[in-house]
């Protein structure tokens, strides 16, 4: 399912990227229960940046895994997360834009952030 979720990038030249978000809201079903996030870069075109094949190794590339086991109330209070993802090898991102998600997976299901773009050439905003 795609939610809004506040998500911004912010970089460290043109190799790494900080992807930073607020957790969303999550029901209080358990005191333990395990919160998976993940976020996923293309750097396609952005018409050619489907999200419907996530695990299917389409045009996204997994970024970064951020699992967050601890108590629901203290990690839905955090104000953000964050996670670094660099291109493989010696690739740069492209500095007028990539499309980044962030995934959040808990037992109530899986939730997609909408599509963001991050333009290193605009100081990363």
């Amino acid at each position: 399912m795609q939610v809004d979720m506040n998500c911004r990038c912010k970089s460290i030249g043109f190799k790494t990227v900080n992807i930073i978000w607020e957790p969303l809201p999550q029901e209080p079903t358990s005191f333990f229960e395990p919160v998976y996030y993940r976020v996923f870069f293309c750097t396609y075109a952005p018409h050619n940046c489907d999200i419907s094949n996530l695990n299917q190794g389409g045009h996204y590339h997994l970024g970064c895994t951020l699992n967050t086991s601890a108590n629901l109330q203290s990690v839905s209070q955090q104000s953000k997360l964050e996670c670094s993802i660099s291109p493989s090898g010696d690739t740069l991102f492209d500095p007028y834009g990539f499309h980044f998600i962030v995934e959040m997976r808990n037992s109530s299901g899986v939730f997609i952030s909408r599509k963001k773009t991050c333009r290193l050439a605009a100081n990363g905003k």
